[in-house]
């Protein structure tokens, strides 16, 4: 007993001290498409809107989320910049990014609400529970199999990641390969 007692005490302690690490190795991608590999930092964490950048020199900076358009810290999922309210495009806080792909899946943790994003697109649409179908079968309306899944009620709010996956595995294996037998 006292063995588990000193496994479990050390764990919390671990993880207490790796929380209170201020950068971790990472990378941002600036809007100009280019990666930078740096120690990052997250600031705001409560609300995602900002990280610190440390480079190699110790000179640190921070940047906003309508300054950087992704992020990753090793170890941990990656983050994405997006502008939620249409009316209002600077806007921007950073999402975690649940499912990559053509449609992209984003989770913002503060306000627990999900987003769906088309890959070169810079409107994010807010998942809404109570119409998530309507807004879905709209959004995956080229793929007729998902489109009428959707339409059956096959897929429940808690399985959007589910219905994301299929249609980037869709896209790639199948919409893909016939849009370049059309050349």
């Amino acid at each position: 007993m006292k063995i588990l007692f000193s496994i479990l005490f050390l764990s919390i302690i671990g993880t207490a001290c790796i929380a209170q690490e201020d950068y971790a190795d990472g990378y941002y991608i600036t809007y100009g498409r280019d990666t930078i590999h740096a120690k990052i930092k997250v600031l705001n964490s409560k609300v995602g809107k900002k990280i610190g950048y440390l480079n190699p020199k110790g000179k640190k900076r921070k940047f906003s989320a309508s300054e950087v358009q992704a992020y990753q810290i090793k170890g941990f999922a990656g983050y994405a910049s997006i502008a939620p309210y249409p009316k209002a495009p600077k806007v921007r806080f950073f999402a975690d990014i649940v499912v990559e792909g053509q449609a992209r899946l984003l989770y913002y943790a503060f306000k627990k609400k999900y987003f769906l994003k088309r890959r070169g697109s810079a409107e994010a649409i807010k998942i809404k529970k109570l119409t998530y179908r309507k807004q879905l079968m709209r959004f995956f309306q080229d793929f007729d199999d998902l489109h009428e899944a959707l339409k059956n009620r096959k897929y429940k709010y808690g399985q959007i990641e589910t219905a994301v996956s299929k249609y980037n595995t869709w896209y790639v294996e199948f919409y893909l390969p016939y849009q370049q037998s059309l050349k």
